[in-house]
């Protein structure tokens, strides 16, 4: 997730008191053992927002350093202990021009040659601060999109040296379902520019459009001022599909306090067969509501038929004082078609920001949580079946197990989570709220998932039916095997803590590589990396 939403909604959630999620299993006690992890890595900043490994290049990965006027990506050799950026040189910093309309405002990160912050007011709005960076999407081992907020665009980066790469924009021109009206910061359409970023800022339109308490999103005077609407904001994740990119963006709505408008995911096309990559939103459908708010989580699933499809986590929206206001659920996208096809409620949930973690066979999609110490779940064999939203049925259909035709997609929601042990001298969640993330290794041999508050890191094992059509029971499904404190607790002082995004080694320990075999992010006192053994030896 865009780490300009993460900071957004930590600063709602302060004072958030986590709501408890049951026993994690009806099993044995898990085993509890104290890691100490000496392959730390410090990358600076606060927070790393996103962590992921690079394809075609084993052993290596990225991690997005955050910092407010600051945005860089560090490549990292995870066979070092601890890991060993690529670079023996820092990244360089965003490029500047002189800004007219926000004196003192320079970076122009998306090389087009004007101010961003100058971008941003010849749309109407505030001069503000510099890109914060967010989450990254791997797309080569030279090559990533990172996602930023404040100024709203996808920017593109070589993790290998942090230094920006280029793409084409070449936006269509005006058609019956596109008007470049409604896309202010990308070029005319015939003149292909090359720049390092593109726009993520969009007028989103319509008459029944309500913000999480219900109340019309009103008219977005820079936009259309004769149509109920609003401008896209805090760009949350990034996707690639059906030779397309996906993009969430939550939609806060800053002068409505802690308000959202609805989700909404943009979709381009992503031209990867040329050199630089060419890239504009699609001709019709570049704009898709989603059926809840805030979205932050996206991931594709292809059926066993080969069908593409878009997973959209919405976590909902938050108030000021922390609570849900809203449902979490996950959305369906036809990548293909755009159609939203399904969605499947899962309650109060609070879906995490890091990401879904799918295992190697594509039957069970796992999400962490914003505010509980505890993981989510669903069936993915549910999505299956070929006719899923080509029917007559209403769009989305709701697989909640109450449709009929078709299957119940929810093994863990609000309603029966799967809780993480909390750690015996952890910090009261009234002082700390529980955050989770998780990922599952490429054999399925088990699943790790840290704990922000306890820094823990808790290895889970799965266990999958054969059968596709045989439904996942939630009592045997995932089962807590050994909690590892990893990190010093939440209240500590002095120490690294808040262990955030996790990311498992693929292959064998010991046989493909050696070292650790887990990697996570952590931000307290600095931002960094570290590496911890799980499986390996």
């Amino acid at each position: 997730m865009n780490r300009g939403i993460r900071l957004a909604i930590a600063l709602l959630l302060s004072g958030l008191v986590g709501c408890p999620a049951g026993d994690a299993t009806d099993g044995p006690t898990p085993v509890v053992r104290i890691a100490s992890t000496p392959e730390c890595r410090v990358v600076g900043g606060g927070f790393p927002s996103g962590l992921a490994a690079l394809p075609g290049a084993a052993g290596r990965a990225a991690v997005v350093r955050f910092g407010i006027g600051e945005l860089a990506v560090i490549g990292l050799d995870l066979n070092g202990e601890p890991p060993t950026p690529l670079a023996a040189a820092p990244p360089p910093p965003l490029p500047e021009v002189a800004g007219q309309s926000c004196p003192g405002l320079r970076v122009d990160s998306d090389s087009n040659g004007i101010a961003d912050s100058d971008d941003n007011f010849a749309i109407g709005l505030f001069c503000g601060i510099d890109p914060q960076p967010g989450t990254l999407l791997p797309l080569a081992a030279d090559l990533v999109a990172v996602t930023t907020s404040g100024y709203e665009q996808i920017l593109f980066v070589d993790p290998q040296d942090g230094t920006l790469r280029y793409v084409q924009l070449d936006p269509s021109p005006a058609g019956p379902a596109f008007d470049p009206a409604d896309w202010p910061l990308w070029p005319d359409a015939g003149t292909r520019p090359f720049q390092s970023g593109f726009s993520t800022r969009a007028c989103v339109y319509g008459a029944d459009l309500v913000d999480s308490e219900g109340d019309s999103v009103g008219v977005e005077s820079d936009c259309d001022p004769g149509r109920i609407g609003f401008f896209t904001s805090y760009t949350s994740d990034v996707l690639r599909a059906n030779g397309r990119l996906f993009v969430a963006t939550s939609n806060l709505l800053p002068v409505r306090g802690t308000r959202f408008a609805p989700g909404t995911v943009l979709v381009f096309d992503f031209d990867e067969g040329v050199s630089p990559p060419r890239a504009a939103p699609v001709a019709a459908g570049a704009i898709r509501l989603t059926t809840g708010y805030n979205p932050t989580s996206l991931a594709a699933y292809t059926t066993p038929a080969g069908r593409e499809l878009v997973l959209v986590g919405l976590t909902g929206a938050l108030t000021g004082a922390g609570d849900l206001l809203t449902r979490s659920s996950i959305d369906v996208i036809d990548a293909t078609s755009l159609e939203l096809i399904a969605t499947i409620p899962l309650g109060f949930a609070g879906l995490g920001f890091d990401g879904f973690a799918i295992d190697a066979t594509g039957r069970i999609a796992v999400i962490g949580a914003v505010a509980n110490r505890a993981l989510y779940a669903i069936d993915l064999a549910a999505l299956d079946d070929p006719s899923l939203g080509l029917g007559p049925e209403t769009l989305p259909i709701i697989l909640d197990g109450m449709t009929p035709g078709f299957r119940d997609a929810r093994v863990h929601d609000a309603s029966r989570p799967f809780a993480l042990p909390k750690r015996a001298d952890g910090p009261l969640d009234s002082v700390c709220v529980p955050q989770t993330s998780v990922a599952i290794r490429d054999d399925n041999g088990f699943a790790a998932a840290t704990e922000y508050c306890d820094g823990t890191i808790t290895r889970i094992d799965l266990t999958l039916p054969a059968e596709r059509t045989t439904p996942l029971d939630p009592d045997t499904t995932l089962r807590v095997d050994t909690v590892f404190e990893a990190l010093a607790p939440g209240d500590a002082v002095f120490e690294p803590r808040f262990p955030g995004d996790v990311l498992i080694r693929p292959g064998t320990p010991g046989l493909d590589y050696d070292g650790p075999d887990v990697h996570f992010t952590f931000g307290d006192p600095e931002g960094g990396v570290c590496g911890i053994r799980i499986d390996a030896i």
